[in-house]
Formats: structure tokens, sequence, C-alpha cells
């Protein structure tokens, strides 16, 4: 009960050590738990958050996995909250390792922390851009807001309580082909009728992981629902939708011009007016990546970052798109509501552009996935990488994000 640095130093000779990871772990819990010392116990936590030794983020890393371990009771909340902190800071840091960024997500999931700008979106001008590849110029009629991450499981959950997928004018295009009824939803691929995303576990079900297991339907229906509840305050005539497969790209390499800083909002009545900022040549137009023509393991979920499932939204910052929007390459597919369509690049005319966004199309008409995923190479998290998947396709490594625009 007296000075616990002993402890801290012992512990803290042992940082990175997969054999001692326990021994901290059992220590703090002991201390706060069977002891009742959870001030103590919180006292070696703070200890190893200040502690410099081992690689970057790996002493925090382990001091919220204590915490995680001894919660609730066995810590103070001010010490779970200095915890919480850290482990934002080493996910979101350029110097920690994928690895311990990927940890410190799933922590963060774990004791329930959702970023405070899940909810927020991003602007893209209305402008010439360049598509496709080999590029070809393209032009978006009006500008629009992309959400800065793709839906988490934490925002779904929210469209599911609040009936979902109970209320009928969600679901017209599934209903039509008699893959929706009263509150459930069976594609072709399902074994069973369901009332909410498949279930694959963890990691891929922790909250502050993108929505995966949601076919494109279920896309469909959350910004449905997403455009209902926004009413009061999205502008007069905007909407929550789907991205074409022309706006993620645009959002992916940005337009001729691309803004100084990002200009990024909460969702609100305040997108409608103009954003007043500086804005600049882009230098990068025909941009490989998002970020940029080199790719690492900083700057992605991808096979090369040795991951194997999916991350916490906002691990990787660096890997941001000339407009701050993040997440765009790896980590989950991102559903459009583009149809696959023979015409390739994306129609110039309205006519076909229309034609490509009809969402009566039928389930065998392929839908558009942008991105990659986790377990995708350097050459499928292009910008201008696409693949198509039938609309009632679920799978473990496909989410997707929202777009607001007028109508």
């Amino acid at each position: 009960q007296g000075d616990c640095r002993p402890i801290v130093d012992y512990l803290a000779q042992h940082v990175g050590d997969p054999a001692w990871r326990e021994v901290a772990l059992l220590t703090v819990s002991y201390l706060g738990l069977i002891q009742q010392l959870d001030s103590v116990a919180g006292e070696v936590v703070e200890g190893l958050l200040a502690t410099p030794i081992g690689a970057p983020g790996e002493a925090v890393v382990l001091a919220g996995a204590a915490v995680l371990d001894a919660w609730p009771g066995g810590v103070p909340p001010g010490s779970k909250d200095k915890a919480v902190t850290a482990l934002i800071s080493t996910m979101q840091s350029a110097v920690t390792a994928p690895r311990l960024r990927r940890e410190a997500g799933l922590l963060l999931g774990s004791l329930h922390w959702q970023p405070d700008d899940l909810d927020t979106f991003v602007e893209a001008p209305a402008g010439e851009f360049l598509y496709g590849d080999p590029p070809q110029k393209r032009r978006i009629e009006q500008r629009f807001w992309i959400a800065r991450y793709p839906v988490t499981n934490a925002q779904y959950a929210a469209f599911v309580a609040a009936g979902g997928y109970k209320e009928a004018s969600y679901w017209p295009e599934a209903a039509a082909v008699d893959f929706w009824r009263q509150g459930e939803f069976k594609g072709r691929w399902d074994d069973t009728w369901r009332r909410g995303p498949n279930d694959y576990g963890e990691p891929f079900t922790l909250p502050n992981h993108p929505v995966v297991g949601v076919s494109w339907y279920e896309a469909l229906a959350f910004v449905r629902w997403l455009s209902g509840r926004a009413a009061r305050s999205l502008p007069a005539g905007w909407e929550a939708r789907l991205p074409s497969e022309a706006e993620w790209e645009k959002a992916a390499r940005g337009g001729e011009e691309i803004p100084v800083s990002a200009v990024i909002r909460p969702l609100g009545a305040d997108l409608a007016a103009a954003p007043g900022i500086m804005r600049q040549a882009n230098r990068e137009s025909q941009r490989t990546y998002p970020w940029g023509e080199e790719i690492t393991p900083e700057k992605a979920n991808y096979d090369d970052t040795g991951i194997g499932a999916t991350s916490a939204v906002g691990c990787f910052p660096l890997g941001a798109s000339p407009y701050g929007v993040e997440e765009l390459s790896g980590n989950v597919w991102e559903w459009t509501r583009s149809l696959w369509g023979e015409n390739y690049p994306y129609p110039g005319d309205v006519q076909g552009r229309a034609s490509r966004e009809n969402l009566a199309a039928g389930p065998n008409e392929g839908r558009v996935i942008r991105g990659s995923a986790y377990y995708g190479n350097r050459t499928g998290v292009r910008c201008a990488y696409r693949f198509g998947y039938n609309p009632d396709l679920l799978v473990w490594y496909s989410g997707f994000r929202v777009v607001v625009s007028p109508l």
C-alpha cells in the first residue's frame, strides 16, 4: 500500500515481452479487484502509460489491456480515462507500428469508446476530376458531402434498434424480389432470415469497426433511415444516400482543385453554406492512392499491413484523401449505388449516369464496390480499382459509407 514505483519499474522492464503480458494484467487486476486497492492499481496503470520503454505505443497498449481486464471497478475512472486518451493518441500516431495501432483500436472498441468525429462529413465540391484507368475527365455537377469514415457497427446498431428492419418504406427493392419481409432480410446466400448484420464475431463486430455482413439492400435501407432521422438537421431538399462510384472516386482522388485544409462538418443544416475556404491546384489529380503515389503499411489496412482483419476507424489518418476522407483504401470494400455496367469508365452523359444509378435493377445486376479490404494487395486498393457483387451478397469484408447532397 506504499510506493508502487517498484512494481511499475519491474513491469516496464518487460514491456513488449508476450510472456509478461499476463503478469502485468494479473498484477493490476489483483491489486484492484482482489485487494480492492483500485487507486494503487490505477497508479500502476498510469505509471505504465508514462514509461518510455519499448516500441512507441507498446506500453500504452499494455496499460490499456490491463484496464480492460480490471474494468469495471479495478481501477479508478480517472485512470481509465487517461488510458483511453493515450490509446487514442497511439491509434492515430504516425510513429506507432500498424500492429499496435490496431491493438489500440481493439481496446478502445472493447472499452466502448467512439470517435467524437464519427458523424462528420467532408465536402467534395462540384467540378471536374480524373476518373478511371487510364484517367478520363468527368464532371460532378453538384457538391456533395461524404462521410469521413465508413459506417461503424455502433452506427448500424442504432438503425437496427430503431426498428429499421421493420419499416417497409426502407426496403422496396428488396421486397420486390422477396428478400425482405416484415422485420427480416434474407438474400440468396443467407441460410436464415436476419434482423441485423451477419455476425462474424470479434473483431468484426466491435462497435468502432466498420459494419460488415450487410448486403447492398441493407446499406440502402440504412441511408433511407438516416435521411428520415436527420430530416430536421439536413438542409431542405437534401438526402442521405449511397455514393455513386464516380463520387467515390472523386472523394478519393480530389478534383482539379482541392482545399488548402479539409472542410469537415457534422451532419447538420450548415452543410448548405459555402465553406469559404482557400483552394489550390491538385498537383496529383491522377494519384494512384488517396494520399499519393507511394503505399506503405502506415497508410492503410491492406495485405502488407499484416492485420488480417478489420481495424477501428481512425487507425490510418495518414491515408486520408486530399479532401480529408479516411479509410477509402483497404479495411473494407464499400458498396456504391452504381450498377456494374459493361461501359467503363463511368458515363459522362446525363442519361447514361441515370441508367447506371437505377436502384430498381434486379438482383442479378451487380453493384460496384470500391476500395478493397484488409486482405487486398496494392493493386486492389488503388483509387481506380473497381469490382462488382450481386446486391444480396454479404461478406465479412464489405461495408459502406454515406453521402449527403441535394436531391
